[in-house]
């Protein structure tokens, strides 16, 4: 199944990003090696308004290996609402 994700043809959609107008967050993992914090900068640019969280001690699976600070987050996004 990975091998079969992997290999899918995903082409770049980040000049679509100025058309997301609803409360964004971005959570990336400080040590996700799928995903880097870079490209969830690119992201947070591309998506006006939007937030970037960057959640320490934590690899590709953030809601497995960091509910408890995932949860908080999207708490304080949606008390901000």
């Amino acid at each position: 199944m990975f091998a079969r994700q992997a290999a899918l043809d995903r082409p770049d959609d980040t000049a679509r990003l100025a058309e997301i107008t609803c409360p964004t967050l971005v959570v990336a993992a400080a040590q996700d090696r799928l995903r880097t914090v870079e490209e969830s900068r690119v992201l947070q640019v591309g998506i006006a308004g939007s937030r970037l969280i960057v959640v320490e001690h934590c690899g590709h699976l953030i809601p497995l290996e960091q509910p408890d600070q995932l949860a908080a987050s999207i708490e304080e996004l949606a008390r901000a609402l």
